[in-house]
């Protein structure tokens, strides 16, 4: 028995070699999550599940619209939705959590 079984995905806005992911990328990127949080959860008889998603986007969602098109499989499959916000800078840190926008 596995007691959590996590998928992870980082969501980016470039590939390796610098050609450009468009939002819908980043949304396939989630909905991918689900359906592998599910089957591993199964093959790996796993009692929790959870999709981390790693938010590396220059404009980055909310949990809320990052989640919005999957939310609904995830209640119904008690797959728990984590999204933590990985900044280009410092700066950029700092900015966002004094919600002062970014430069």
């Amino acid at each position: 028995m596995t007691d959590w079984l996590l998928e992870l995905k980082a969501l980016c806005d470039r590939t390796n070699t610098g050609g450009h992911i468009g939002n819908q990328g980043a949304r396939d990127a989630v909905t991918k999550g689900i359906v592998q949080a599910r089957a591993y959860r199964s093959t790996q008889n796993g009692v929790q599940a959870a999709l981390c998603c790693f938010e590396m986007r220059a404009t980055e969602e909310d949990d809320a619209q990052c989640f919005a098109h999957v939310n609904d499989e995830a209640t119904t499959n008690a797959i728990h939705l984590w999204r933590w916000v990985l900044y280009r800078s410092a700066d950029d840190a700092r900015m966002a959590r004094y919600h002062l926008g970014r430069p």
